[in-house]
């Protein structure tokens, strides 16, 4: 039977690769962090950790991505967030001393450091400064729980729960000529255990989404023309009426009369775009701009 990961012995791990956990660590501190630490390849799909399994250590997700996710008792999971390279995993439920909350599997081949958790919170002990990474890491958790509640909760439609949900994946993203692209692992049922949908729904709403030019999708690779124009639709600015812009518009205008004008001018220029293409003409006129 092929093994599910593959240690590699051979290779050392750079501490640029760990991200923010060491940036508070002094140079002796850092040196022996990385001694204690073991890089390990694991395929795709592959569990690192589940819940209910008793926490054994902390993991450092150094290449690759894994989602994050709950279960329930019937089957149905729920994925809570996407971490990517550079990441700490199990954190929690390291510090606590309880199982783990949820499921880490990996979505592409991942390189994995692993820490016991004794020697983990020993070496926190000698080493105070490195709390305050472990509190940043630890608030990170809490927004981006913060966040899959707003996905989930607030949005009415499954296209605008899914524009918030591939905005979020969208930041960090590599940019080229036509505009933010970043790679999607992820299959539309997986994406609809992002956002509490059924595959089909997902399938309807990234069809809407390309309809209204919002994504391109080339393959695994998804591109995004305007990340502006995105999160708008994804907080609802896009289903504004006419009227509404035009009533913003004018405030905006108030503005320059008694406001610093360039600041207003700008201030403009980055809110009047937010219609489709089609309306262009409709809506420059209700904003009171020149057609010519």
């Amino acid at each position: 039977m092929r093994p599910m990961y593959e240690a590699g012995r051979n290779e050392t791990p750079q501490p640029r690769r760990a991200g923010e956990f060491f940036n508070m660590l002094s140079p002796g501190a850092l040196r022996e962090f990385l001694a204690t630490i073991l890089p390990i390849r694991f395929p795709a799909r592959a569990v690192l950790f589940q819940e209910e399994q008793e926490c054994r250590g902390i993991l450092f997700l150094l290449e690759g991505c894994a989602k994050i996710s709950v279960n329930s008792v019937d089957g149905r999971r729920l994925i809570l967030w996407i971490a990517r390279a550079p990441n700490l995993l199990g954190l929690t439920s390291l510090l606590s001393g309880s199982s783990h909350e949820v499921t880490a599997e990996t979505l592409d081949p991942c390189r994995v450091a692993s820490i016991p958790r004794k020697v983990f919170l020993d070496f926190l002990k000698r080493h105070p400064m490195a709390y305050q990474s472990v509190a940043r890491e630890l608030s990170l958790e809490m927004s981006r729980a913060c966040e899959q509640m707003r996905i989930l909760g607030l949005p009415s439609s499954a296209a605008v729960k899914l524009a918030g949900l591939l905005f979020e994946w969208s930041e960090g993203g590599r940019m080229i000529h036509e505009g933010t692209c970043v790679s999607i692992s992820l299959t539309h049922e997986e994406m609809g255990e992002c956002i509490g949908a059924t595959r089909e729904t997902v399938s309807r709403a990234m069809a809407e989404l390309r309809q209204r030019r919002l994504i391109e999708m080339r393959g695994k690779t998804l591109i995004v023309p305007n990340r502006f124009a995105l999160d708008a639709y994804a907080r609802g600015v896009q289903g504004a009426t006419l009227s509404a812009a035009a009533g913003r518009a004018e405030r905006l205008r108030n503005s320059v009369r008694t406001e610093n004008h360039s600041q207003a001018t700008m201030e403009m220029s980055s809110r009047i775009h937010l219609e489709p293409p089609r309306d262009r003409k409709a809506y420059r006129r209700a904003v009171g701009q020149s057609l010519d």
